[in-house]
């Protein structure tokens, strides 16, 4: 059996409705165990950024529903996302635009990619909504089959050697995150490991972020350590994530 794909559904928190209306119309393909789903909701006491960025950097399909509500979140145009179009360009995971609501979509970028259920028409202009969600459903069905049957074998898996776990493990303890990444990347470019490397990209992204805001006065003492602490487990997850074994 197939291994089940991970979906990423991103959505604004007053589309909250959609999304369990969409979690609803999946849930019979995820019981199937051909997908397995996340979003926002999902995260305990609230969304943090660094960690959304991770799920939505681990899915192989991303479900985005576009609402004028969407289109004034200002996840929709960070850098990770960047990141997330530069792999959707290169057919290594799927984006499908879920027209939720009438909004400005046609003027953005990701109108490159076909929108469901039709481009001129959103779900709220449906007089029946579950024919809209329905037409959804097997647009993503589709993504899903393409996806087992055109996949590439997985490569043959190159052990992380200790020296480059005790070399990451050293720079985050001296305060060094940015060494560290570079290092991982590095080394995945050097053993062609674009997942790997595509990983550790984003979540330097992410850092390089955070030292900006903190030097603008955007977060306390507290928040930066707070948020630094994060990206540093997520630095160590990465080698746990990509490791013999896992």
């Amino acid at each position: 059996m197939p291994q089940a794909k991970k979906i990423f559904i991103g959505s604004s928190r007053e589309d909250s409705t959609q999304t369990k209306t969409l979690k609803k119309h999946l849930k019979l393909y995820e019981r199937q165990g051909l997908i397995q789903i996340w979003d926002e909701s999902m995260l305990p006491g609230g969304a943090e950024l660094s960690l959304i960025i991770q799920e939505l950097l681990a899915a192989e399909i991303i479900l985005l529903l576009f609402s004028p509500d969407l289109l004034a979140e200002d996840f929709l145009y960070s850098e990770a996302m960047q990141d997330v179009l530069a792999k959707v360009k290169l057919k290594e995971i799927q984006l499908i635009p879920i027209l939720v609501r009438p909004s400005g979509f046609s003027d953005t970028e990701f109108s490159a990619y076909a929108a469901v259920p039709q481009r001129d028409k959103p779900i709220t202009n449906y007089t029946n909504e579950d024919e809209a969600w329905t037409i959804v459903v097997e647009q993503i069905k589709r993504s899903i089959q393409q996806n087992n049957n055109h996949s590439d074998p997985k490569p043959e898996l190159t052990i992380i050697p200790q020296a480059l776990i005790d070399e990451v493990n050293n720079f985050i303890s001296s305060a060094h995150s940015d060494k560290a990444l570079d290092a991982i990347i590095r080394w995945a470019h050097a053993n062609n490991q674009s997942q790997l490397k595509s990983d550790a990209a984003v979540i330097k992204a992410a850092l390089e972020k955070l030292k900006r805001e903190e030097m603008l006065g955007k977060l306390s003492f507290s928040e930066a350590t707070r948020e630094s602490t994060k990206i540093n487990h997520s630095v160590q997850n990465l080698l746990n994530t990509n490791s013999a074994g896992s």
